[in-house]
């Protein structure tokens, strides 16, 4: 710097010096503000060796501007020592064009730091006039300046605007308020015409209490808020899928066994919905399985319940068929055995009857050999007239004997035949109820068939030798008429002789008969007879199987009571079974709707 000589001997120079030196220590004390303000990131001061010692040198320096201050007052008071002063003066002019230098390269050292500070943060220092002095590289090239010297010296809203306040930047708000904007959500507009989602913090800067602008950084937060929105998406799906589920588990909370929910994504959210379907498939099969088997359950139960009333009523009927059993095989021992006496009373009947026979049958072959003999004496009648009225006689009383022994036989036929019948009628029920009482009553079935057989044999026998009787008896009474007749005749003496001649013939013809007949009552008596053995025989055993059947039928009777009770128990129990199997079904139907083919048929099958 150039000072003409004597210049500074004047008081203007003096003046001019002083304005410089303050304009220079405002300067120094700006730029020391600046870069302390500008390096400031979040509210920290970058930590940096080499700033930290600009600032001290800086600091340094300005206490030698004090100083030359108090050489300048000294310069004045002793206005004869200028040329000590010019040579001071001159000193100080280098060291101020060297601080000068110190502060460019501070001020491009701030510079090219706030240059270099990378994406995603944006830095901004505008000065009080609302310019732009300082922006980083990545914040020039955002707002589509060429170049940081191309944004340096624009105003904010020319490089870009704030959507969410009305165009106008936060920086503008903070130059305009003078206040501090922390943390602010924003949205710029930049010159391409690209929104972008920032977060802003802003601070006014002052140098020496003087407002000298505002410093301003911007965090790009679009992969943020593309972050945000995507775990919003996910958020959302997964709230809709959440949704989805609750709302299906709602569902079958209330018994809707068909719902069904539509996946989305083929996820694991979309695999859980998939699951969820298999359960809600499978739980509705089961409910629907659950309540056709509880439907079929009370069905079989109720048909078993049947079965087993039916059984219990099978029982009672075996066991009154038992009791009866138990009794008419009392009956029938007690018959049988009574039987079994009138049989013996037949039997000596029938041999009585078959002596009677024997003896009748040589009186009528002695009257036989009688009327033989009368015939060929016929010329003699008139002499033996008395002995043919005796032989008549005897013939009649032995015929009358004859009659009195064939009427027995009769009446012994018929007894035998109403025993048969009473027999048979007694083997038929005993067949029937043996029938009734099953395996117990097999063995005696077979004796009761045996005996109805006997006993149709003994009728069949019985009513032969009562068609025998009955011709006998039929003989019998020609007989007696015509020996009736003749002892009529013969009253009558001579008059009748030769009818009682032709009678005697007759009688002799009859008396052959009968004597064959005889002999056939004789056979047929034996033949009864023997059968009436077996019979009594047979009746025998019917009583002794019938006390048997008796004592077997009360132990049948007591086991099947028994077996009542136990029946009965299981039809009790299977109420129980057919009550809870019914209560089952009911809850099942009322707590869950089942579907056929899309349509609910819970309520038709609860009714």
């Amino acid at each position: 710097m150039y000072i003409p000589d004597g210049l500074l001997s004047t008081p203007v120079w003096v003046a001019m010096l002083l304005i410089a030196l303050v304009v220079f220590e405002q300067t120094l004390k700006r730029g020391k503000v600046m870069a302390a303000t500008e390096l400031k990131n979040g509210g920290e001061t970058v930590a940096n060796p080499e700033l930290n010692e600009l600032l001290s040198t800086l600091e340094e320096k300005e206490a030698e501007v004090g100083r030359l201050k108090a050489l300048l007052d000294i310069a004045e008071k002793k206005g004869g020592e200028v040329d000590k002063l010019e040579k001071e003066v001159e000193e100080l002019r280098q060291k101020l064009v060297e601080k000068e230098k110190e502060f460019e390269r501070a001020k491009k050292f701030v510079r090219e730091l706030v240059r270099r500070i990378p994406k995603p943060v944006f830095i901004l220092f505008v000065n009080k006039d609302g310019v732009v002095e300082y922006i980083n590289e990545y914040a020039a090239k955002v707002f589509g300046a060429d170049s940081i010297d191309d944004a340096i010296g624009k105003r904010p809203s020319e490089l870009a605007t704030n959507v969410a306040a009305g165009g106008r930047t936060f920086i503008e708000l903070a130059l305009e308020n003078r206040t501090t904007i922390e943390g602010k959500e924003g949205r710029l507009k930049i010159a391409t015409g690209e929104t972008i989602p920032i977060l802003s913090s802003c601070a006014p800067v002052y140098i020496a209490d003087e407002f000298g602008g505002v410093v301003c950084s911007f965090v790009d937060i679009s992969e943020q808020k593309q972050k945000e929105r995507q775990i919003q998406e996910i958020f959302d799906y997964t709230n809709t899928c959440l949704n989805m589920l609750s709302s299906g588990i709602r569902e079958l909370q209330t018994g809707n066994l068909n719902v069904r929910l539509e996946k989305i994504k083929d996820d694991e959210f979309g695999k859980t919905i998939d699951v969820f379907n298999e359960f809600a498939e499978r739980l509705s099969n089961i409910i629907k399985n659950l309540a056709d088997n509880m439907r079929g359950t009370t069905e079989q139960i109720k048909e078993a319940n049947e079965a087993v009333s039916q059984m219990n009523a099978g029982m009672q009927q075996i066991s009154s068929a038992s009791q009866q059993i138990a009794t008419g095989s009392e009956n029938l021992s007690r018959l049988a055995n009574a039987s079994v006496a009138d049989l013996k009373a037949a039997e000596e009947t029938f041999k009585k009857l078959g002596a009677d026979a024997e003896q009748s049958t040589k009186f009528t072959e002695a009257a036989s050999k009688n009327a033989g003999e009368s015939k060929e004496e016929s010329e003699k009648a008139l002499q033996t007239l008395g002995i043919v009225v005796e032989n008549i006689e005897k013939t009649a009383s032995i015929v009358e004997k004859l009659e009195v022994a064939v009427r027995s036989i009769g009446k012994v036929t018929e007894k035998i035949k109403s025993i048969a019948d009473q027999t048979n009628l007694l083997a038929l029920n005993a067949a029937i109820e043996a029938a009734r009482a099953g395996e117990y009553g097999r063995g005696f079935a077979v004796v009761a068939d045996e005996i109805r057989k006997l006993a149709e044999e003994s009728r069949r026998s019985t009513e032969e030798i009562g068609e025998i009787v009955k011709g006998v008896q039929e003989e019998t009474r020609k007989v007696i008429d015509a020996i009736m007749k003749v002892k009529a005749d013969s009253a009558e003496g001579g008059k009748g002789i030769e009818a009682a001649l032709n009678k005697a013939g007759e009688i002799a013809e009859a008396v052959n008969r009968i004597n064959e007949m005889l002999r056939n009552v004789s056979k047929g008596t034996e033949e009864g007879l023997a059968k009436i053995e077996q019979l009594a025989r047979n009746f025998e055993e019917v009583a002794s199987t019938a006390e048997e059947n008796a004592a077997s039928g009360e132990e049948t009777s007591a086991a099947i009571e028994e077996q009542t009770a136990a029946v009965q128990q299981v039809s009790i129990a299977m109420e129980k079974v057919n009550e809870i199997a019914n209560k089952t079904t009911q809850m099942v139907l009322e707590n869950f709707k089942i579907f056929e083919e899309g349509v609910d048929v819970s309520t038709t099958r609860r009714q």
